[in-house]
């Protein structure tokens, strides 16, 4: 069995209390967001009602689909802390990106019945009371924002968070276009302008929406991590005392500021019990310098056949299964 270097550490011990902490954080103002925006969705829906306004139904639609977003994140949030055992040997680390990957694709779908629906009403106007529509998508603008903001911290290193910030930036912008176009509407009678504004938001938004897909779809293909470079990593364990070269390196993300890494060293010749010192300055030197806070290592002695410093998976997997020749 390789020796790992994630053995714990007091700086570590404390990034994770840290971490615990912080998630917690998040899945009170989740949960504090999810009320919120119910009660948004049970003010447009009366006043939509009352103002013949298809703008605040569609838009108390739209916040039914964050209210499902901010769910789905609380449940992801709630999933990752969980330990992981012998199905899941990870944990449920990658709940939060798939959840992510979920909300911005939701987004890029809604995008598109929002341009579809703006068209329409630019072809076909609605009449609707510009006033009352201004006010209602006031106090929705207010508790978008509010929301936004206490989601706008835990955003910065949280793909999740941040897919769920995206929506409550989202609805806010809409909301103060609503605003907007009810004046406008109420002084002018210029109905074209609640639609134009939505698809011009909507466009804006998706192109962030769009970000968080590929940064989704990197960590679910392995990829290296974005503030993570392969090459320096590679270097760095190569300068350590005793490294001859590294191979087959792999680095990778479970989730958002969850980094992991694996490779094999070649060593000068030297007692097993001698790696132990090694791998307690690499898993430092890794987490220190790149973050990496999951890393197992596999020793080899200078006596090993050169490697390449990423394998070939299919071309090792052949090598292993190739059968070997029969003793003379």
């Amino acid at each position: 069995m390789p020796p790992s270097i994630d053995s714990p550490t007091a700086e570590r011990a404390s990034a994770v209390a840290r971490s615990n902490a912080s998630d917690a954080a998040i899945g009170r103002r989740l949960l504090f967001a999810i009320a919120l925006n119910m009660g948004i969705i049970l003010v447009e829906l009366i006043g939509g009602w009352f103002a013949n306004s298809l703008g605040l139904l569609s838009d108390a639609a739209h916040n039914a689909t964050d209210v499902a977003v901010l769910v789905i994140s609380w449940y992801a949030i709630h999933q990752a802390g969980k330990p992981s055992h012998g199905r899941r040997t990870f944990g449920y680390h990658r709940t939060e990106i798939l959840t992510a990957l979920f909300n911005a694709a939701l987004f890029l779908v809604m995008t598109g019945w929002i341009l579809a629906e703006s068209f329409q009403r630019v072809l076909n106007p609605v009449p609707v009371d510009g006033p009352a529509v201004a006010l209602i998508a006031t106090i929705a603008f207010a508790a978008n924002f509010w929301t936004a903001m206490l989601l706008r911290r835990s955003a910065a290193g949280n793909l999740n968070v941040k897919s769920a910030f995206l929506h409550m930036v989202a609805d806010a912008l809409v909301s103060l276009g609503v605003i907007v176009s009810g004046f406008v509407i109420g002084v002018t009678g210029w109905m074209a302008l609640d639609p134009a504004m939505g698809a011009v938001i909507a466009l804006v938004v998706a192109g962030e929406a769009w970000k968080i897909v590929k940064e989704s779809v990197a960590i679910l293909l392995e990829g290296v991590p974005r503030d993570i470079d392969a090459d320096a990593v590679a270097e760095r364990l190569r300068a350590a005392p005793h490294v001859r070269d590294i191979n087959d390196l792999h680095i990778w993300a479970l989730g958002s500021g969850v980094s992991a890494l694996s490779c094999r060293i070649v060593v000068d010749d030297m007692p097993v019990s001698r790696t132990e010192e090694m791998t307690r300055a690499l898993r430092s030197e890794l987490f220190d310098r790149f973050g990496i806070s999951h890393a197992t290592v596999e020793y080899e002695t200078v006596a090993s056949e050169p490697k390449p410093l990423y394998c070939d998976l299919k071309s090792h997997a052949e090598t292993l299964t190739r059968p070997t020749d029969a003793p003379s």
